[in-house]
């Protein structure tokens, strides 16, 4: 009892002591004061860099033809003429070289090369079974290194050439599995067998899907969006969306390719989604007597 009380002060420090190590209020405190003044940092310095380049375009010749390229793209009315811009924007900032050179630190390009002239020669010797073998054990969208964000950030009028060669041949290769006839003396594929490949397949490689977000005003930017698509033949057979999204999805879904060509990218489509944006929950419109789609609760369902 006499230690104990000898030594309180000294039990008291050590208390202290402890609690500053484990709960470290002034550390944290410094580390959240050195975190802001970082990030206070990086966005002076990012808001700099932008000064400096837009005020060094105004005297690059390049600078200013790229300028007035993008400005072209904004007013660009198809995918071609866009995709044209592009690689001219490309081939000033030499781009172009970059997509050509299949070498990268991003993406492991000898195998994929590799992989390309497996699968064509596989294709070559009609060799479907061993086809459906090497795509089912070797098809992943992320394998090699192929969806690394430095791949597709750089230039604007695609990826690497390697890169999309191998989606080319990929797409090509199921292609084949899917409509190859037999030779003479083999025995055909059961369709069964090739259901369930594709179907395998699928949940690999996986699905483009379109998503549309929420916001009165940008359903009618869905609406060019989802044209441009259509008109381009890119148009997802997987479709979602939120508010002004599902109301832009559900009118795409209820109709063919032709019908959203004639009737919904038009006035008329124009004025229905005007329409059912006014018209807020539990509110039921018809559409020329075809088609009743139910406003609630901000989503819609069809009967059909």
């Amino acid at each position: 009892m006499k230690f104990i009380i000898k030594n309180l002060p000294r039990f008291k420090h050590l208390f202290e002591h402890y609690i500053d190590v484990i709960f470290t209020p002034k550390a944290i405190a410094k580390q959240v004061l050195l975190a802001m003044a970082l990030e206070t940092g990086a966005m002076t310095a990012m808001q700099l860099y932008r000064i400096v380049r837009t005020v060094s375009s105004r005297f690059s010749s390049h600078s200013r033809l790229i300028s007035q390229l993008e400005r072209r793209q904004l007013t660009a009315e198809t995918q071609d003429e866009w995709m044209s811009l592009a690689e001219q924007i490309d081939a000033i900032q030499k781009n172009d070289k970059w997509r050509s050179e299949p070498g990268a630190n991003l993406y492991e390009p000898d195998r994929v090369s590799a992989r390309i002239d497996e699968l064509v020669h596989l294709m070559r010797r009609r060799d479907i079974f061993d086809l459906i073998f090497t795509l089912r054990g070797g098809i992943a969208r992320n394998k090699f290194g192929l969806l690394h964000e430095g791949l597709f950030s750089r230039a604007l009028a695609g990826t690497k050439v390697l890169v999309e060669t191998y989606q080319y041949t990929i797409c090509a290769s199921l292609d084949f599995v899917c409509d190859a006839p037999v030779l003479p003396g083999e025995d055909p594929i059961p369709t069964d067998a090739r259901l369930a490949f594709f179907n395998e397949t699928r949940h690999a490689y996986g699905r483009t899907a379109l998503m549309l977000s929420r916001g009165a005003a940008l359903g009618f930017y869905h609406l060019g969006v989802a044209k441009t698509l259509v008109e381009c033949g890119l148009m997802p057979r997987v479709l979602s969306g939120s508010i002004a999204g599902s109301i832009v999805c559900a009118m795409i879904g209820t109709r063919t390719i032709d019908e959203c060509l004639n009737d919904l990218f038009d006035l008329r489509g124009m004025l229905l989604l005007l329409l059912l944006l006014a018209a807020e929950h539990r509110l039921i419109v018809r559409y020329f007597q075809k088609n009743i789609i139910y406003c609630r609760y901000d989503a819609l369902f069809s009967p059909s």
